[in-house]
C-alpha cells in the first residue's frame, strides 16, 4: 500500500474530503497470475496443475476452458467453469476424447482478480489394447488399435427425480426398450462400455444426461452408440407419455411475439422458462424497454429466492412502492443487496442504470470487489466509483456485456433484454 498526502482544495464537503483520502491512500498490490499451469490429458479428463500463490493469503482459483488446441484470441471467449477451487491442481472431467482443449487459471483474492496465467492445452483420449475388441495385434504384444465395441454399459431414464423402470430389464445386448409416465419431461444418461465410444440422440452427447420433452403418447427415441472404429449399434426407446386427469387448465407455453431476431432472444426464452422474467399479458416482453428500481428488485429477489420476513423500511417514500414489489423490496435490503440515497428515498419509478444493476447482482453473489482495478470497459474513467469494483467483478465472471465500442455505458438505462441476460447468467453461475 502507498501512503501520500492529501490534497485539500477550498471548499471541498467532507465526503469529497473522504473519496480523496481512499483514492490517494487505498492502492491495492497487484494480485499474481498462477504460474506454469500444464494439462495431462486423461480418459475423457485433463488435470492441471500450477504454481500456488504465495505472496497472499486466502487465495482461491478459477479455472477456464475453451475448445481449440490454443487459447482463443478473445478473452471473452474464456468459459468459466470453477470458481472456487483451494488446492493448486483440478481435474477437468466429462470431456471428448480426440477434441483439443485450452485451459486458463486466475488467481481470487479479496481485493480482486488476477490476469489470466498462461494457457495450457491438452486433447483426452482412452488408451486401448489387445483384447479390446476381441483381435490380436500382428506383434504379438499389446498394441493401439481402434475399439469396435459400441455396447452400451448403463442405460438410465429418470423423471421428476426418480428413475422409471424399464421393459425389460437393461443388458446390453438388448436394443429395445418401453416405459410409461406422466412427465413432461424425462433425463436419459447412457454410458458406453468402452470409453472412446460415444452415445448420441439428435446429435446431443447422453453420457452426463440429456433432457428430452415427451408429446403426449408414444415417443421413439433412438440411442446411437459409436464405437472408436466406427462401428454403431442403435438402442431405441419408446416411452409412453399418459395424462394425468385434472381439473386444472394445461398451463399456457411461454411465448412472446416482440423478440425474433432481437440478441438476447435466446437469453429471454431461457429466463422466462426459468423464471427470471415474465412478460406482458398482450404476449410482448418489450426487450428494449427500461426496467425500474423496483421491477429490477423484484426480478433479482426471484432469482434468488430470498426469503425471510418483508418488514417495512424506513424509506421516506415506502409508500410509493408497489404492494407487489413490497416484499421483495424489503428482502433485497434485508439481504444488503439494495440500499436507497441519501435523501432517504428508494425511488422505485426511477429507471434502474446499468451501474445500480451491476452492483445489485455483484452483492447479490457477495464478489470481492475493488474500486481502483479497471474494468476493462473502454469508458472505465466513467463509471462512478462506487460502481467500479462491481462492474470489474461481473464482466471478469463473464455476467457483464458491453455496448458499441466496448462500452459499458455505465449512467444509461438497464433494458429489459439486459436485465433478463445478465440474470439468467447470474443463476447459472450461482447453481
Amino acid at each position: 500500500m502507498t501512503i501520500k498526502a492529501i490534497a485539500v482544495k477550498d471548499g471541498m464537503t467532507d465526503s469529497e474530503m473522504l473519496e480523496e483520502y481512499y483514492s490517494i491512500i487505498t492502492v491495492p498490490a497487484t494480485i499474481p497470475a498462477p504460474a506454469n499451469l500444464t494439462a495431462s490429458a486423461g480418459d475423457r479428463s485433463v488435470t492441471l496443475k500450477w504454481n500456488a500463490v504465495t505472496e497472499l493469503d486466502s487465495v482461491t482459483y478459477a479455472v477456464y476452458q475453451a475448445e481449440g488446441s490454443s487459447a482463443p484470441v478473445d478473452p471473452a471467449n474464456w468459459r468459466l467453469i470453477r470458481s472456487d477451487v483451494v488446492p493448486s491442481t483440478y481435474t477437468v472431467t466429462g470431456l471428448t476424447n480426440g477434441n483439443g482443449y485450452a485451459f486458463a487459471v486466475k488467481s481470487i483474492h479479496a481485493e480482486g482478480f488476477s490476469d489470466f496465467s498462461n494457457a495450457a492445452t491438452a486433447t483426452p483420449r482412452a488408451a486401448a489394447g489387445k483384447g479390446d475388441t476381441g483381435g490380436s495385434d500382428s506383434g504379438g504384444g499389446v498394441g493401439w488399435h481402434l475399439s469396435s465395441n459400441a455396447n452400451l454399459k448403463t442405460l438410465e431414464v429418470w423423471a421428476d427425480g426418480k428413475r422409471i423402470s424399464l421393459t425389460p430389464v437393461f443388458k446390453a445386448d438388448t436394443f429395445a426398450y418401453t416405459a410409461k409416465t406422466e412427465a413432461e419431461q424425462i433425463e436419459v444418461k447412457a454410458n458406453p462400455e468402452h470409453a472412446a465410444a460415444k452415445v448420441k440422440w439428435n446429435h446431443q452427447a447422453a453420457g452426463k444426461g440429456i433432457r428430452i420433452e415427451l408429446k403426449e403418447g408414444e415417443n421413439v427415441i433412438p440411442l446411437t452408440v459409436q464405437a472408436e472404429d466406427g462401428s454403431r449399434k442403435t438402442y431405441t426407446l419408446s416411452i409412453e407419455r399418459e395424462i394425468a386427469e385434472s381439473d386444472e387448465p394445461e398451463a399456457p407455453r411461454i411465448s412472446f411475439i416482440d423478440i425474433a431476431g432481437h440478441w438476447a432472444e435466446g437469453h429471454i426464452k431461457r429466463a422466462a422458462a426459468k423464471g427470471l422474467a415474465s412478460g406482458y399479458p398482450d404476449s410482448t416482453f418489450k426487450p428494449n424497454d427500461p426496467v425500474t428500481r423496483a421491477e429490477f428488485t423484484v426480478m433479482l429477489a426471484g432469482a434468488l429466492k430470498l426469503g425471510g420476513k418483508a418488514a417495512e423500511q424506513p424509506f421516506t417514500d415506502y409508500e410509493q412502492i408497489g404492494a407487489w414489489a413490497r416484499p421483495a423490496v424489503s428482502r433485497a435490503v434485508e439481504a444488503g443487496i439494495v440500499s436507497g440515497y441519501d435523501d432517504g428515498a428508494f425511488r422505485p419509478s426511477a429507471q434502474i442504470t446499468r451501474a445500480e444493476m451491476a452492483v445489485m447482482i455483484a452483492r447479490a453473489l457477495k464478489l470481492p470487489t475493488n474500486a481502483h482495478t479497471s474494468s476493462g470497459f473502454t469508458d472505465d474513467e466513467a463509471i462512478p466509483l462506487w460502481a467500479k469494483g462491481a462492474v470489474g467483478a461481473i464482466r471478469q465472471l463473464g455476467l457483464a456485456d458491453g455496448r458499441g465500442g466496448s462500452r459499458f455505458a455505465p449512467n444509461e438505462t438497464a433494458t429489459r433484454a439486459e436485465a433478463a441476460a445478465m440474470l439468467l447468467r447470474m443463476a447459472e453461475v450461482n447453481s
